[in-house]
Protein backbone atom coordinates (compact mmCIF):
# COMPACT_ATOMS: atom_id res chain seq x y z
CA UNK A 1 0.00 0.00 0.00
CA UNK A 2 1.26 3.46 -0.97
CA UNK A 3 -0.04 6.36 1.14
CA UNK A 4 0.50 9.53 -0.89
CA UNK A 5 -0.68 13.07 0.02
CA UNK A 6 -3.22 14.07 -2.60
CA UNK A 7 -2.28 17.77 -2.52
CA UNK A 8 1.31 17.08 -3.65
CA UNK A 9 2.59 16.62 -7.17
CA UNK A 10 4.43 13.43 -8.18
CA UNK A 11 8.09 13.67 -7.28
CA UNK A 12 10.58 13.14 -10.14
CA UNK A 13 12.29 10.19 -8.42
CA UNK A 14 8.98 8.46 -7.87
CA UNK A 15 8.66 5.69 -10.48
CA UNK A 16 4.96 6.16 -11.11
CA UNK A 17 4.67 3.74 -14.02
CA UNK A 18 6.11 0.70 -12.23
CA UNK A 19 3.92 1.35 -9.19
CA UNK A 20 0.71 1.84 -11.18
CA UNK A 21 1.32 -1.28 -13.26
CA UNK A 22 1.11 -3.37 -10.09
CA UNK A 23 -1.72 -1.44 -8.44
CA UNK A 24 -5.18 -2.99 -8.09
CA UNK A 25 -7.00 0.13 -6.89
CA UNK A 26 -6.55 3.81 -6.19
CA UNK A 27 -8.56 5.09 -3.22
CA UNK A 28 -8.90 8.85 -3.08
CA UNK A 29 -10.02 10.35 0.24
CA UNK A 30 -11.58 13.80 0.47
CA UNK A 31 -12.94 15.67 3.50
CA UNK A 32 -16.74 15.84 3.34
CA UNK A 33 -16.76 18.85 5.64
CA UNK A 34 -14.70 20.95 3.23
CA UNK A 35 -15.17 21.99 -0.39
CA UNK A 36 -14.51 18.94 -2.54
CA UNK A 37 -14.13 20.51 -6.01
CA UNK A 38 -10.34 20.92 -5.92
CA UNK A 39 -9.86 17.42 -4.51
CA UNK A 40 -12.13 15.95 -7.19
CA UNK A 41 -10.20 17.77 -9.93
CA UNK A 42 -6.91 16.31 -8.68
CA UNK A 43 -8.48 12.88 -8.40
CA UNK A 44 -9.72 12.94 -11.99
CA UNK A 45 -6.27 14.08 -13.16
CA UNK A 46 -4.80 11.06 -11.36
CA UNK A 47 -7.43 8.79 -12.91
CA UNK A 48 -6.48 9.88 -16.43
CA UNK A 49 -2.78 9.21 -15.79
CA UNK A 50 -3.32 5.89 -14.01
CA UNK A 51 -5.88 4.55 -16.48
CA UNK A 52 -3.45 5.12 -19.36
CA UNK A 53 -0.84 3.01 -17.53
CA UNK A 54 -3.17 0.32 -16.13
CA UNK A 55 -6.67 0.10 -17.67
CA UNK A 56 -7.63 -2.75 -15.30
CA UNK A 57 -7.25 -0.64 -12.17
CA UNK A 58 -10.30 0.27 -10.10
CA UNK A 59 -10.87 3.82 -8.86
CA UNK A 60 -12.60 4.62 -5.59
CA UNK A 61 -13.57 7.97 -4.10
CA UNK A 62 -14.06 8.06 -0.31
CA UNK A 63 -16.09 11.04 0.87
CA UNK A 64 -14.80 10.90 4.45
CA UNK A 65 -15.94 12.43 7.78
CA UNK A 66 -19.63 12.30 6.84
CA UNK A 67 -20.53 11.75 10.50
CA UNK A 68 -20.78 15.53 10.90
CA UNK A 69 -23.38 15.89 8.13
CA UNK A 70 -27.15 15.48 8.14
CA UNK A 71 -28.69 12.64 6.13
CA UNK A 72 -30.07 15.07 3.54
CA UNK A 73 -26.67 16.72 3.17
CA UNK A 74 -24.99 13.32 2.72
CA UNK A 75 -27.39 12.34 -0.07
CA UNK A 76 -27.02 15.68 -1.83
CA UNK A 77 -23.22 15.58 -1.56
CA UNK A 78 -23.12 12.02 -2.88
CA UNK A 79 -25.29 12.92 -5.88
CA UNK A 80 -23.28 16.08 -6.64
CA UNK A 81 -19.97 14.21 -6.65
CA UNK A 82 -21.29 11.49 -8.96
CA UNK A 83 -22.71 14.11 -11.32
CA UNK A 84 -19.47 16.12 -11.37
CA UNK A 85 -17.04 13.30 -12.05
CA UNK A 86 -19.36 11.67 -14.59
CA UNK A 87 -19.51 14.92 -16.54
CA UNK A 88 -15.73 15.39 -16.31
CA UNK A 89 -15.00 11.85 -17.55
CA UNK A 90 -17.45 12.33 -20.38
CA UNK A 91 -15.71 15.56 -21.39
CA UNK A 92 -12.41 13.64 -21.50
CA UNK A 93 -14.02 10.83 -23.54
CA UNK A 94 -13.35 8.36 -20.73
CA UNK A 95 -16.88 7.10 -20.14
CA UNK A 96 -15.58 3.53 -19.82
CA UNK A 97 -13.80 4.38 -16.55
CA UNK A 98 -15.87 3.39 -13.52
CA UNK A 99 -15.44 5.40 -10.33
CA UNK A 100 -17.05 4.03 -7.18
CA UNK A 101 -17.93 6.60 -4.47
CA UNK A 102 -18.40 5.77 -0.78
CA UNK A 103 -19.55 7.86 2.18
CA UNK A 104 -17.27 6.90 5.08
CA UNK A 105 -16.62 7.64 8.73
CA UNK A 106 -14.45 6.17 11.49
CA UNK A 107 -17.34 6.45 13.94
CA UNK A 108 -19.40 3.66 12.38
CA UNK A 109 -18.76 0.62 10.19
CA UNK A 110 -18.89 2.48 6.87
CA UNK A 111 -15.09 2.69 6.49
CA UNK A 112 -14.71 -1.08 6.96
CA UNK A 113 -17.57 -1.83 4.58
CA UNK A 114 -16.10 0.47 1.92
CA UNK A 115 -12.63 -1.11 2.18
CA UNK A 116 -14.24 -4.57 2.09
CA UNK A 117 -15.95 -3.79 -1.21
CA UNK A 118 -12.66 -2.57 -2.69
CA UNK A 119 -10.72 -5.62 -1.52
CA UNK A 120 -13.39 -8.07 -2.70
CA UNK A 121 -12.95 -6.87 -6.27
CA UNK A 122 -9.24 -7.68 -5.96
CA UNK A 123 -9.74 -11.23 -4.63
CA UNK A 124 -9.08 -13.51 -7.64
CA UNK A 125 -11.17 -16.41 -6.28
CA UNK A 126 -14.15 -14.23 -5.24
CA UNK A 127 -16.66 -15.96 -7.53
CA UNK A 128 -15.68 -19.36 -6.15
CA UNK A 129 -15.93 -18.17 -2.54
CA UNK A 130 -19.33 -16.54 -3.07
CA UNK A 131 -20.72 -19.63 -4.75
CA UNK A 132 -19.35 -21.83 -1.98
CA UNK A 133 -20.94 -19.67 0.74
CA UNK A 134 -24.24 -19.67 -1.19
CA UNK A 135 -24.23 -23.47 -1.29
CA UNK A 136 -23.31 -23.68 2.37
CA UNK A 137 -26.13 -21.33 3.41
CA UNK A 138 -28.70 -23.13 1.29
CA UNK A 139 -27.79 -26.59 2.57
CA UNK A 140 -27.29 -25.62 6.21
CA UNK A 141 -30.22 -23.20 6.49
CA UNK A 142 -28.20 -20.10 7.44
CA UNK A 143 -29.41 -16.53 7.09
CA UNK A 144 -26.12 -14.85 6.12
CA UNK A 145 -22.41 -15.72 6.05
CA UNK A 146 -19.31 -13.50 5.89
CA UNK A 147 -15.65 -14.49 5.43
CA UNK A 148 -13.51 -11.89 7.18
CA UNK A 149 -9.96 -11.06 8.14
CA UNK A 150 -10.01 -10.94 11.94
CA UNK A 151 -7.35 -8.25 12.42
CA UNK A 152 -8.64 -5.66 9.95
CA UNK A 153 -12.39 -6.49 9.97
CA UNK A 154 -12.32 -6.51 6.16
CA UNK A 155 -14.84 -8.93 4.67
CA UNK A 156 -13.16 -10.86 1.85
CA UNK A 157 -16.36 -12.52 0.63
CA UNK A 158 -20.04 -12.93 1.51
CA UNK A 159 -22.89 -14.96 0.15
CA UNK A 160 -24.98 -13.33 -2.58
CA UNK A 161 -28.19 -13.07 -0.55
CA UNK A 162 -27.62 -9.41 0.28
CA UNK A 163 -29.41 -8.02 3.30
CA UNK A 164 -29.76 -5.14 5.68
CA UNK A 165 -26.83 -3.05 6.83
CA UNK A 166 -27.41 -4.09 10.44
CA UNK A 167 -26.25 -7.64 9.65
CA UNK A 168 -22.87 -6.31 8.57
CA UNK A 169 -22.73 -4.08 11.65
CA UNK A 170 -23.57 -6.94 14.01
CA UNK A 171 -20.79 -9.11 12.60
CA UNK A 172 -18.28 -6.26 12.84
CA UNK A 173 -19.25 -5.64 16.46
CA UNK A 174 -18.88 -9.33 17.25
CA UNK A 175 -15.32 -9.36 15.92
CA UNK A 176 -14.52 -6.36 18.14
CA UNK A 177 -15.95 -8.16 21.16
CA UNK A 178 -14.13 -11.44 20.51
CA UNK A 179 -10.85 -9.62 19.83
CA UNK A 180 -11.15 -7.68 23.10
CA UNK A 181 -11.88 -10.84 25.11
CA UNK A 182 -8.97 -12.70 23.51
CA UNK A 183 -6.58 -9.85 24.33
CA UNK A 184 -7.56 -10.08 28.00
CA UNK A 185 -7.93 -13.80 28.64
CA UNK A 186 -5.64 -15.50 26.12
CA UNK A 187 -1.96 -15.51 26.97
CA UNK A 188 0.12 -13.53 24.52
CA UNK A 189 2.62 -15.86 22.87
CA UNK A 190 4.71 -15.67 19.76
CA UNK A 191 3.31 -17.43 16.74
CA UNK A 192 -0.19 -17.79 15.38
CA UNK A 193 -3.19 -16.67 17.44
CA UNK A 194 -5.55 -19.42 18.66
CA UNK A 195 -8.36 -20.78 16.51
CA UNK A 196 -11.67 -19.94 18.12
CA UNK A 197 -15.41 -20.22 17.88
CA UNK A 198 -17.98 -18.09 19.66
CA UNK A 199 -21.73 -17.52 19.75
CA UNK A 200 -23.98 -14.65 20.78
CA UNK A 201 -27.73 -15.14 21.11
CA UNK A 202 -29.89 -12.14 20.20
CA UNK A 203 -33.36 -11.41 21.48
CA UNK A 204 -34.94 -11.82 18.03
CA UNK A 205 -34.24 -15.56 17.75
CA UNK A 206 -30.99 -15.14 15.79
CA UNK A 207 -27.59 -16.49 16.82
CA UNK A 208 -24.37 -14.73 15.81
CA UNK A 209 -21.73 -17.41 15.31
CA UNK A 210 -18.01 -16.92 14.74
CA UNK A 211 -15.98 -19.88 13.47
CA UNK A 212 -12.24 -19.78 12.76
CA UNK A 213 -11.15 -20.98 9.30
CA UNK A 214 -7.49 -20.18 9.92
CA UNK A 215 -5.89 -18.18 12.75
CA UNK A 216 -6.39 -15.09 10.57
CA UNK A 217 -9.70 -15.77 8.76
CA UNK A 218 -13.07 -16.30 10.40
CA UNK A 219 -16.62 -17.06 9.28
CA UNK A 220 -19.36 -14.91 10.79
CA UNK A 221 -22.87 -16.27 10.41
CA UNK A 222 -26.43 -15.32 11.30
CA UNK A 223 -28.36 -18.47 12.19
CA UNK A 224 -31.90 -19.03 13.44
CA UNK A 225 -32.00 -20.62 16.90
CA UNK A 226 -34.05 -23.54 15.56
CA UNK A 227 -31.29 -24.28 13.04
CA UNK A 228 -28.49 -23.66 15.54
CA UNK A 229 -30.02 -26.30 17.82
CA UNK A 230 -28.81 -28.96 15.35
CA UNK A 231 -25.22 -28.47 16.47
CA UNK A 232 -23.90 -31.83 15.32
CA UNK A 233 -24.96 -31.29 11.71
CA UNK A 234 -23.84 -27.67 11.72
CA UNK A 235 -20.43 -28.56 13.14
CA UNK A 236 -19.93 -31.18 10.44
CA UNK A 237 -20.89 -28.75 7.65
CA UNK A 238 -18.72 -25.99 9.10
CA UNK A 239 -15.73 -28.32 9.10
CA UNK A 240 -16.45 -29.25 5.46
CA UNK A 241 -16.63 -25.54 4.62
CA UNK A 242 -13.39 -24.81 6.46
CA UNK A 243 -11.54 -27.52 4.52
CA UNK A 244 -12.96 -26.25 1.21
CA UNK A 245 -11.92 -22.66 1.95
CA UNK A 246 -8.39 -23.70 2.91
CA UNK A 247 -8.15 -25.79 -0.27
CA UNK A 248 -9.27 -22.86 -2.43
CA UNK A 249 -6.79 -20.47 -0.83
CA UNK A 250 -3.91 -22.94 -1.17
CA UNK A 251 -4.82 -23.79 -4.77
CA UNK A 252 -4.88 -20.11 -5.71
CA UNK A 253 -1.20 -19.86 -4.80
CA UNK A 254 -0.13 -23.12 -6.50
CA UNK A 255 -2.47 -23.49 -9.45
CA UNK A 256 -5.01 -20.70 -10.21
CA UNK A 257 -6.51 -22.73 -13.09
CA UNK A 258 -7.47 -25.47 -10.62
CA UNK A 259 -9.63 -22.92 -8.79
CA UNK A 260 -11.53 -22.28 -12.02
CA UNK A 261 -12.10 -26.01 -12.43
CA UNK A 262 -13.31 -26.20 -8.84
CA UNK A 263 -15.85 -23.48 -9.56
CA UNK A 264 -17.17 -25.50 -12.50
CA UNK A 265 -17.75 -28.45 -10.16
CA UNK A 266 -19.03 -26.26 -7.34
CA UNK A 267 -21.92 -28.27 -5.96
CA UNK A 268 -22.91 -28.89 -2.36
CA UNK A 269 -22.22 -32.61 -2.63
CA UNK A 270 -18.69 -31.93 -3.90
CA UNK A 271 -17.79 -30.44 -0.50
CA UNK A 272 -19.58 -33.04 1.58
CA UNK A 273 -22.29 -30.76 3.00
CA UNK A 274 -25.22 -32.67 4.51
CA UNK A 275 -28.69 -31.10 4.11
CA UNK A 276 -30.85 -30.79 7.21
CA UNK A 277 -33.54 -32.87 5.49
CA UNK A 278 -31.15 -35.65 4.50
CA UNK A 279 -31.55 -39.09 6.18
CA UNK A 280 -27.84 -38.79 7.02
CA UNK A 281 -28.63 -35.82 9.25
CA UNK A 282 -30.10 -38.07 11.92
CA UNK A 283 -26.66 -39.62 12.52
CA UNK A 284 -25.41 -36.31 13.93
CA UNK A 285 -27.83 -36.18 16.87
Amino acid sequence: MWDYPGQLEWEPEFDMTSVLEQTGAIIWVCDAQEEYEDSLTRFLHTVMIAHAVNPNMQFVFFVHKVDGLSDDHKIQLYQNIISDYTASLRDQHMEEVQVEPHLTSIYDHSIFEAFSKVIQKMVPQLAVLESLLDNFNSISGLERTFLSDMATKIFLATDRSGGDQYKYDLCSDMMDLVTDVLSIYVASEEGEPPCIESEIRLGNGIVLYLYAVTPQLVLLCLIKESTFAKRGLLSYNFECLRKALVEILELQERDPEAVTEMMAQNTASAYGFVPQTSPQASTFF
